[in-house]
Order: structure tokens, then sequence, then C-alpha cells
């Protein structure tokens, strides 16, 4: 540094030195704070899209490699991750899948089903664990509180068809909400054609011990999947079914209440890699992920304390990874 200043000159170094500290001051007052984002019921309704995939493109933030339409199969990224590093939440249950990140949108919910969507920018690890390196989107249910029915049909060229309805209605001391969808089409070009049904079932059930919601949901896709993994081959298929059940509770007072949650993941996929020949290169892979979580909320007049315990197993059974 002397060098440079018997080189330039006292004044010049003066000079240098009184912009280099006003653009260090400049950038320490920008403070650029993303956050969490709220996608709502109402956004929702509006945005011109059929998939859960394609709603999430409208997020700021995250990047959304479909390959397909109508929710066939997608990767999600959150600020420069990988598919791998983004934690997929239903209603606070982990549903990223242990196999791969290309299953993560095999998720059976429809838009219907959806009140909104929170999205974590930013690592989320330490509070939610694994595979939320680059960021955490939970995806929130309605709730069945009041009696409502919709149903929708979409018609379009390449034979698509795309069949919603759904509905709920309250019961006694119950609350219950039913969403069924199928979508088909012959593909916009040869080995894209698709085939995918979601049924979905929810309810809450008020008891003189606690309230209880549980849901589950179903979805079954059969897709070409035209150079999904590889432009070497074009003849891919693939297949795929996901379950997920849920159940939980919420006891206590203002002053302490403790959640309960029970869960369980089924994911099935068949692979073949040219569906011209289909007995030479066949891979099936079978997921499991259950497991249960309790969380204790405390208030006090020492403040407030959260705490939050998981256990929980994942097995995966498979043709070529054993």
């Amino acid at each position: 540094m002397t060098r440079l200043i018997r080189r330039v000159g006292v004044e010049e170094y003066i000079i240098f030195l009184f912009f280099l500290l006003q653009t260090l001051a400049q950038g320490a007052g920008e403070i650029y704070d993303i956050g969490e984002v709220v996608v709502n019921s109402e956004d929702i309704e509006d945005a011109p899209v059929n998939s859960l995939p394609e709603l999430l493109e409208y997020i700021a933030g995250i990047d959304v490699r479909r390959r397909g339409v109508e929710g066939v199969q997608a990767d999600i990224s959150l600020r420069g991750s990988t598919f791998e590093q983004v934690l997929i939440l239903v209603d606070g249950i982990k549903v990223s899948d242990p196999q791969t990140g290309h299953h993560n949108m095999d998720i059976p919910l429809t838009l219907a089903d959806i009140e909104r969507i929170e999205v974590l920018h930013g690592q989320g690890s330490s509070i939610y664990g694994p595979n939320a390196f680059g960021g955490v989107i939970n995806i929130i249910t309605k709730s069945p509180e009041e009696r409502k029915g919709e149903a929708s049909f979409i018609q379009g060229e390449n034979s698509l068809s795309v069949g919603n309805l759904s509905f709920s209605f309250p019961w006694r001391d119950s609350a219950h909400t039913f969403s069924m969808e199928r979508k088909e089409s012959s593909g916009y070009q040869y080995n894209t054609e698709f085939d995918i049904s979601t049924l979905y079932y929810s309810s809450a059930v008020e008891t003189s011990f606690a309230p209880f919601d549980f849901s589950i949901g179903h979805t079954d896709k059969e897709f070409g999947a035209d150079s999904f993994y590889s432009n070497l081959y074009p003849e891919e298929w693939e297949e795929t079914r996901t379950t997920l059940a849920n159940l939980s509770s919420r006891l206590g007072n203002d002053k302490v209440i403790f959640e309960p949650r029970l869960y369980w993941r089924r994911h099935w996929d068949k692979f073949i890699l040219d569906r011209t020949d289909p007995d030479s290169f066949v891979s099936q892979h079978t997921t499991y992920a259950y497991g249960s979580e309790l969380g204790l909320h405390i208030d006090s007049s020492w403040g407030k304390l959260v705490l939050g315990g998981e256990i929980g197993e994942d097995t995966l059974e498979s043709t070529n990874l054993g």
C-alpha cells in the first residue's frame, strides 16, 4: 500500500479512500430481506394455472424446471440450490422423496385443496432438518368448515381434458372435504401423453377430549417421459403412485399446548428406459416415510418456550439399487 501512495500521490489516495468509504457505507445501509413469501387462496384462484408447479413459477425466487404440462413432473430449486436441497412440506409434514428430488412434486393435492403456500428463502436445516439448505415450501390445505361445492372442466387440443370436483360439508361435530381430479392428453408430440388421477379427503372432528384433524390423498400418474433424464433415450416411460396420510391434534390450554402428529407416505415409481423394448431396462422403486412429531408450547411470565421432537424412518426398496 505504501508503494501505491508514493506512485499516485497523497491527494489521489485520499480521494480513492473517500469514495471507498462512501461505497461501503451505502452498501451497509442496504438490507435485502427476502424473508418469507406467502401466497393466499385469492392469489391461487386468480392465477391462470392448472397445477402446483405452474403456480410456483409465479413466486419470486423459485426456479421451476417443468418436464411436462399439468404437473407431470417438475424440479424445484431456491436461490441457486439444487432440486435436492429444497424441503417440501404439506401442513408441516415432510413430503420430500427419499429416493430423488424428481418426485418431490408428486403431491396428492389439487389446487382447490390449497389454502396458502408459505415459502422460506434461505437455509432452514437448523429448524426443519435435512433437505432445507436452499429453503422450505410449506403447502397449507384448506380446513373443511362450511358447506361448499365446486366443479370445473377444461377441454383443449391434443385430446386434453381436465376435470375437477370438490365439496365440503359440516356434519354434527365434524367437517369433511373431498376432491377429485382427472387429467389426460395424447401429448403435444410423440411420447408426451399423460394420464393423472388425484383423490383427496380431509376431516376435522371435535371430541370431548381434543380436536383431531385427519387427511389422506392419493395420486396416480402415467406419462411419456420423452428425454426426461437423457437425450440419448427419447423413448422413456414412467409411472408413479403416491399416498400421503396425516393425523394431528392439539391439546392443552392458553399456557401449555401439545401438538402431536402422525404421518405416513408411500411412493411407487416404475421407469422404463425404452418403451418400444420394455424388457431391456425396467426399474421399480418403493419408498416409505413415516413417523411422529410432538410440539410443545409453554407461555409463562418468564417468556415463551417452544420445543419439538420427531422420530421417523425412511425406507427404499429398489429392483436395481437393492
